[in-house]
């Protein structure tokens, strides 16, 4: 397992990692760009460990967004019911078909230009 630094600057990073069964020391410095962080750490052959533990995550901006919105939405009972809801009735067969919606588009469109 290695226990992992970085030392975060505006124009580099500076990362050791320290390999805990031989005591190896690996060091590198990047630009910080969060692609090359990564293949940093995929080269490393064990889990990175915080405080002996594995606990490293490290991804894109976007999918931290993406999992961030996703927890609120699981979170949120009344969100989930209403989507349960909407679930339940395209399994009855409740739902409008593309075709359908497109021909309601279509009349709304109609009646507002005129």
């Amino acid at each position: 397992m290695f226990t992992v630094g970085l030392d975060v600057h505006a124009r580099s990073v500076v990362m050791r990692a320290i390999d805990g069964a031989t005591g190896e020391v690996i060091h590198t410095r990047l630009c910080p760009d969060h692609g090359d962080i990564r293949r940093w750490l995929a080269t490393l052959a064990d889990p990175v460990a915080v405080h002996g533990r594995p606990s490293a995550v490290l991804m894109a901006p976007a999918d931290l967004e993406s999992l961030e919105e996703t927890i609120a939405i699981l979170s949120d009972r009344e969100a989930m019911q209403r989507l349960n809801a909407s679930e339940a009735e395209l399994t009855a067969g409740l739902g409008e078909s593309e075709a359908d919606l497109a021909a309601a588009m279509e009349r709304r469109r109609r009646a507002s230009m005129t």
